[in-house]
């Protein structure tokens, strides 16, 4: 079985950097703490650094910077969604920030050689090798994605 990166939930993302330069100063276990907050202003997130990352949905590769799927070899094992977990590759030369990339067995931030002009017809070159979990190996191909391993 191939699925098509659509069944696969695939969506092309642009990585968005957000900097705060709140610090928390009211809750003790959290001061220094850089704050993030929701649309609505409410705090959601804290963390050390003043940069988060967002990705937001786009249309084409051309704007994309990675693409988001549920990995196959679960998904078929899974027989849907459910229990599945999801795979981001970052593409290579389009500026995505180290801290927002996927990763190499060595922790390096990974980049993939993405052709194609949507989700329907993208390739992606070398293949995919998933450290650890389900250690997914496969291809990201112009007529879907395999289930198995690539090699």
């Amino acid at each position: 079985m191939i699925y098509p990166l659509s069944t696969l939930e695939g969506q092309l993302t642009r990585t968005v950097t957000i900097v705060s330069s709140e610090l928390e100063r009211h809750d003790p276990e959290l001061v220094g703490q850089y704050v993030h907050r929701d649309d609505d202003g409410r705090k959601f997130l804290w963390g050390p650094s003043p940069e988060r990352y967002a990705f937001h949905d786009v249309d084409t590769v051309k704007e994309a910077d990675s693409v988001f799927f549920l990995c196959p070899l679960c998904f078929e094992k899974n027989q849907g969604s459910r229990g599945t977990h999801g795979v981001r590759v970052t593409f290579a030369d389009r500026n995505v920030p180290d801290a927002a990339s996927s990763r190499g067995k060595d922790g390096k931030p990974t980049r993939w050689a993405a052709s194609g002009t949507n989700l329907n017809d993208l390739v992606l070159s070398p293949s995919i090798l998933l450290h650890g979990g389900c250690a997914w190996h496969g291809f990201v191909g112009s007529s879907g994605i395999p289930p198995g391993h690539a090699g």
